[in-house]
């Protein structure tokens, strides 16, 4: 937004509001676009800033809808639904605007008291609960950036989901094989005006158009389908809400694959599964459906992120995940419950580097993340009976990855190894590790999905 905004007088700032509620609801009608009504109305004052704030609520209008009926304030105070418009604006302002964030809110919040209009104290008042709510949805979607959610009617979407500008990844959706079938989504698709291809007719430049509405069979998870154009607008899609499919960024499906691969049928139906880090449980439940038939015990210490986790389970289908609120370092190995757990599925917190976060991280918060993330490597080889752990992460350093991966090695005495898995994925760990070529290493900007490492230890 344009910084003039800060120094507008409350009346005025009111007004432009009032014109973008008003231009904004004529738009979402159809009466109109918001280049003509703004700027062929000679009543309307500062149409700069009026234009610039009635785009960005016109981009972000369906989040902010879901936001505003999931806060259930038309259900508390029916006489709201005719502010809607206005409500938007101020959804806008909190969530995605210059001063929305918990270090710049508060002068947000100082700026409406200047006005005496009960909205603005609602807005404060609700505040928190509509953050809740755009962190869930970019959970169950996810989205790792507001503007996967920019309605591309209004404004060309950013398709990477990396904080780098530079990186456009490829999005990805998983078939959720617990709640329907291939043939179903592929049929769904078409049905919304989407052509199928597989990878190899893909692969053929000539066969293939990415600005086309195309869905395309991953060549390494049979379950996984590429969505082109990669800004295509998931957050209102039927499949989507009924959680037939997930958005799931390719590497991180790799962990539970990678564990199918291992273990595919080898397990007895008392055998079990354990998800060590589990919200928000898109590994999860990816876990819970290549093992539909083991128990699957799911951790997560944080009761917010146990409740999202809890939620996304029972919204997937997962009916063999017993999430427990939890931490798992606190977990007794020889506990008679765990005596039948077979793997163990590690992805601790990281830099997350992998994805655009921490490229500057410090070198003493690095060693200090490794430290945890050996912790909780050596706490899985305690179980008596796993035999297969894979540990991942969605890092690019070498401290959280490799090194933890030799330091874990080491620490098994010799109990575990490292399996070269994954051997059809060309690009592996640092050369330069001793277990460097028995790791799968991604790299956002060669491979067009989000940043990773993951290794698989097998008990000897």
């Amino acid at each position: 937004m344009p910084k003039e905004k800060n120094r507008m007088s409350p009346g005025q700032l009111f007004k432009v509001y009032r014109q973008v509620e008003r231009i904004t609801q004529q738009c979402l009608a159809g009466k109109g676009n918001i280049q003509t009504l703004t700027f062929n109305n000679s009543a309307i004052i500062q149409k700069g800033m009026t234009f610039a704030l009635g785009i960005e609520v016109l981009k972000y209008h369906n989040i902010i809808d879901t936001i505003i009926n999931r806060s259930g304030l038309f259900k508390k105070k029916p006489s709201l639904k005719k502010d809607h418009g206005m409500l938007r604006i101020i959804v806008y302002e909190a969530l995605f605007g210059e001063k929305s964030g918990d270090d710049t809110i508060q002068e947000l919040w100082k700026r409406y008291e200047k006005i005496n209009y009960e909205l603005f104290k609602l807005g404060k008042l609700e505040y928190k609960n509509w953050k809740t709510i755009l962190h869930n949805e970019k959970t169950r979607l996810g989205y790792t950036d507001n503007e996967s959610f920019v309605d591309s009617k209004y404004a060309k979407s950013k398709t990477h989901q990396h904080d780098n500008p530079e990186i456009d990844l490829i999005r990805y959706v998983r078939i959720n094989t617990l709640k329907t079938t291939k043939q179903n989504v592929i049929r769904k698709f078409q049905e919304l005006g989407y052509s199928y291809m597989n990878y190899s007719d893909a692969s053929e430049r000539d066969a293939f158009n990415p600005q086309n509405k195309t869905i395309v069979e991953d060549n390494h998870l049979p379950d996984l389908l590429a969505l082109y154009p990669s800004n295509s607008h998931l957050h209102d899609m039927e499949m989507i809400k009924s959680y037939e499919i997930i958005a799931h960024d390719k590497s991180s499906c790799f962990p539970p694959f990678l564990i199918y691969k291992e273990l595919s049928g080898k397990l007895g139906k008392s055998d079990c599964l354990i998800d060590a880090c589990s919200a928000p449980g898109n590994k999860t439940s990816y876990l819970a459906a290549l093992f539909s038939k083991n128990k699957i015990y799911a951790f997560e210490r944080d009761t917010a992120r146990f409740e999202t986790l809890s939620n996304r389970m029972m919204l997937s289908g997962a009916k063999n995940v017993e999430c427990k609120l939890e931490d798992f370092l606190k977990t007794d190995p020889n506990d008679p419950k765990f005596k039948n757990v077979k793997a163990i599925m590690l992805d601790p917190s990281c830099s997350g580097s992998g994805i655009g976060h921490g490229s500057s991280i410090q070198k003493d918060r690095l060693l200090r993340l490794q430290q945890v993330q050996l912790k909780l490597l050596t706490h899985c080889f305690k179980f008596p009976n796993v035999q297969v752990i894979s540990y991942s992460t969605c890092s690019v350093c070498e401290e959280e990855n490799e090194k933890v991966t030799e330091m874990g090695l080491e620490a098994s005495n010799g109990a575990f190894e490292v399996v070269h898995t994954f051997p059809e994925w060309p690009h592996r760990g640092l050369e330069s590790s001793p277990v460097g070529e028995h790791c799968v290493r991604v790299d956002p900007k060669r491979d067009r999905t989000n940043g990773f490492f993951v290794v698989c230890f097998r008990r000897k």
